[in-house]
């Protein structure tokens, strides 16, 4: 049993010591008024032979991938769309699945309450995705990237 929690531990330690192959960008589309929709493009990028699974329908056993928003100043959230995924059998997990080959695109949607102030608000932006190869698959992993959608500024630019 200690052999078990010892190499338990070990492989922890190694993947959280992990580089993901996927650079996560994001930015406001558009002009931002009180009450109206606003979308930001959350862009991850990486090399052609890493993918990441789609948004639904990504079969049994892979992790989807999931895109949220909050903030004080949204007042509803639209749904999250994605670019267009391939869809393949994955040989890591034995299942037919939906995924974005090299990099992807989603757009998510939300509307601004009515009565905010002018000022600066900041989006709070997770994107949670499982990174794969055609022989290794690394644990999901979470981003954050808070964005303000009036001047567009990401937290590592303000």
């Amino acid at each position: 049993m200690k052999r078990y929690i010892f190499y338990f531990l070990l492989s922890t330690i190694i993947f959280s010591q992990f580089k993901t192959p996927v650079e996560i960008s994001s930015e406001v589309i558009g002009n931002v008024r009180a009450g109206e929709i606003v979308e930001i493009s959350i862009t991850a990028e990486m090399d052609e032979e890493w993918y990441i699974y789609a948004l639904r329908d990504q079969g049994q056993g892979p992790t989807a991938s999931r895109v949220k928003l909050s903030g004080d100043f949204i007042d509803e959230i639209g749904k999250v769309i994605e670019s267009d995924p391939l869809s393949k059998y994955d040989e890591n997990f034995a299942t037919n699945t939906r995924i974005h080959q090299g990099g992807a695109n989603f757009i998510a949607p939300f509307r601004l309450k009515q009565d905010i102030l002018p000022g600066s608000y900041i989006v709070k932006t997770s994107i949670l995705y499982q990174v794969c190869n055609k022989s290794v698959c690394y644990p999901p992993k979470e981003e954050f990237i808070d964005v303000d959608p009036v001047t567009g500024l990401k937290s590592d630019d303000m």
